[in-house]
């Protein structure tokens, strides 16, 4: 390939969507592996690539697959064991006649998650746009409502330098996972703490070397 010839890999239409799902990716590999990840309409490859089960014998809810199983079956299925954590993940499906999934179809099990998830920012990941709302490809984590005893929230903090942990932000922490900065997108990089909205204002605004997503319970009272 001559050097002024363009990059296939890097260049194009394709690549906001490989480097989108592969955050998707890397959040869900933070996820403790006992835990189980369900994606809408489609997205399994976010679960074969961070080795996380699925809650349900579905895999994907598009058209067809509710015209096959039917929607009602397939919410029973969701409300009897449901997903730890959703990824919504774009996807329009016009060649089956309905486009996206929570407005033309699905939607007893868009309002399902509505009323049970809400979506976790993860400013440091290039998630893309809104998912299932427009011609740009994006993805979005969703973990359930509190006041859920045992809810796993995802906080972000540097790591002390010092002693290799993070710093103290929650003290009901129930599992670390370090984050290289080498796995990071290059698009991810900003104020962590900044945009985290942490108590960190001893933390200069400037890319810390290494991040780590933290898994924590709220106390109970």
């Amino acid at each position: 390939m001559s050097p002024s010839a363009p990059d296939p890999i890097n260049s194009g239409p394709t690549r906001p969507r490989g480097v989108r799902v592969n955050s998707a990716v890397l959040a869900a590999q933070q996820i403790p592996p006992n835990k189980t990840i369900a994606c809408f309409p489609e997205g399994i490859i976010i679960n074969y690539l961070s080795r996380h089960r699925t809650p349900t014998p579905y895999v994907n809810f598009n058209p067809p697959d509710l015209l096959l199983f039917g929607e009602d079956r397939m919410l029973q299925s969701l409300a009897d064991a449901p997903p730890d954590f959703i990824f919504l993940v774009h996807k329009d499906t016009s060649e089956f006649g309905e486009k996206f999934f929570g407005r033309d179809y699905g939607q007893k099990m868009y309002a399902w998650i509505q009323a049970n998830y809400q979506q976790q920012d993860l400013p440091m990941l290039d998630l893309g746009g809104e998912p299932l709302v427009g011609d740009q490809f994006g993805i979005r984590l969703l973990i359930p409502k509190p006041p859920q005893e045992g809810q796993q929230r995802l906080i972000y903090g540097p790591i002390n330098p010092g002693t290799g942990a993070a710093s103290s932000l929650a003290a009901d922490s129930v599992s670390t996972t370090r984050i290289d900065k080498n796995r990071m997108p290059t698009t991810s990089i900003g104020c962590l703490a900044c945009s985290a909205r942490l108590n960190l204002s001893t933390i200069q605004c400037r890319f810390p070397l290494s991040t780590q997503i933290r898994f924590s319970s709220p106390s109970r009272k």
